[in-house]
């Protein structure tokens, strides 16, 4: 009997929720007739944006504030690596020419050297 009453309770708060959300649902639909699949993130935006216009306030955990920081903490590491082998390379090509110009330097040198004998 407990566990019945449960269920009807919690089928009557979907039901309500649903009821309370179906015009941040139909925007939804609406996304998903024009492309066909959308991500995540944008059914977040449809349902945050319409909260904040109904100012309907959040009684759940914004899961993407985590997605976001870890998809930027992501891009991130991707956009160091990337800076750290432009740098890796750069030093290298810098570190090339600095000894093509003491090998330049030694052989003028030496040169100049044997003009003088």
């Amino acid at each position: 009997e407990y566990v019945k009453e449960m269920l009807d309770q919690r089928y009557k708060v979907v039901l309500d929720r649903l009821k309370e959300y179906s015009e941040a649902i139909e925007n939804i639909v609406k996304e998903l007739f024009e492309k066909e699949t959308i991500e995540g993130k944008l059914v977040r935006k449809i349902i945050r944006d319409f909260e904040e216009e109904k100012g309907i306030q959040r009684d759940y955990e914004d899961e993407e504030s985590d997605l976001e920081k870890a998809e930027n903490e992501a891009k991130d590491a991707d956009e160091k690596n990337e800076a750290d082998k432009i740098d890796a390379k750069t030093q290298k090509e810098d570190k090339k020419r600095d000894n093509e110009d003491r090998e330049n330097t030694a052989s003028t040198d030496n040169k100049e050297d044997d003009k003088e004998s």
